[in-house]
């Protein structure tokens, strides 16, 4: 068996691992004014941001089934005979569809598609434990398996400082959102196992750090097995460690890895100053 691991863009996987690893980046699509761009490609970060806060309609879109069958037939050509792809959550975008439309195209070759029901820092993680399973001598069928585990234990809780973001991606209205602005509510997003819950309760930054916590103290209260903790901002350094350091002092004997910065997928829908703290038990 040749096994080559391919992801999406929302995954935000260092240039590194990607080719130290040779895996396969399938980039997802931000629109300007309606002028496409390769998320971390053709358009970056900072780019989708000023856009953004400049007014212009910004928006996302999966990428087409023919980009996945392109890199999958590319892979068959190299002799490889599995592939196991793996896309965010079929509820927040069309990716996985694409790529189960691909693959159900490409023969001779065996493609497993798995739905991570996360994206970002959440998708990341269950990439990471697959990946170094794999390379532990792991075979398909227990990753196919503990991709199935991991999804279920996983759980990604994102805030931004304001709701504007919210309000362009539609989750919340245009009144809602204007209110909760000059009120300064802050949104926490909790997304766990494909569904959104939005939180507009908390009215400061220190209030939404300590909530999330409170629910990750709660979450794994009586959890056994490993337990990995993923942390990113968007453009907030300082508060990337000030949300490290609060970790640490709850739970000392766990490892949390930081991640700088996100792709600009997910920018257009989190904004400036936002940050998301993910876990998952192994």
């Amino acid at each position: 068996m040749n096994l080559r691991f391919m992801v999406d863009s929302t995954f935000r996987l260092d240039v590194e691992t990607v080719q130290k690893h040779n895996i396969s980046v399938i980039p997802l699509n931000v629109i300007i004014d309606g002028v496409s761009y390769r998320d971390g490609i053709d358009v970056t970060f900072e780019e989708v941001m000023t856009a953004s806060e400049a007014g212009h309609r910004v928006t996302t879109s999966q990428p087409a089934p023919g980009i996945f069958l392109q890199a999958f037939e590319a892979l068959k050509e190299e002799g490889v005979t599995d592939i196991l792809c793996l896309t965010m959550s079929s509820t927040l975008s069309g990716t996985y569809q694409s790529a189960c439309l691909a693959r159900d195209e490409c023969e001779d070759i065996h493609i497993h598609v798995i739905d991570t029901l996360s994206t970002a820092i959440g998708a990341e993680m269950i990439f990471r434990i697959l990946h170094r399973s794999y390379l532990e001598g792991a075979t398909l069928e227990e990753l196919l398996v503990k991709a199935n585990a991991l999804r279920e234990q996983t759980t990604i809780m994102m805030s931004m400082r304001n709701l504007s973001a919210l309000k362009r991606s539609g989750r919340i209205s245009r009144i809602k959102a204007t209110i909760g602005n000059l009120l300064g509510v802050k949104a926490i997003i909790e997304y766990v196992k494909g569904k959104v819950l939005i939180n507009t309760k908390a009215r400061t930054e220190n209030h939404v750090i300590d909530m999330i916590l409170e629910k990750m103290k709660e979450a794994l209260s009586f959890v056994k097995g490993k337990v990995h903790i993923f942390v990113a901002h968007v453009a907030d350094p300082a508060l990337l460690q000030r949300i490290h350091n609060k970790i640490k002092m709850m739970f000392p004997n766990q490892i949390v890895e930081l991640r700088d910065g996100i792709t600009p997928v997910i920018a257009v829908n989190l904004g400036y100053g936002g940050f998301g703290i993910s876990w998952c038990v192994e």
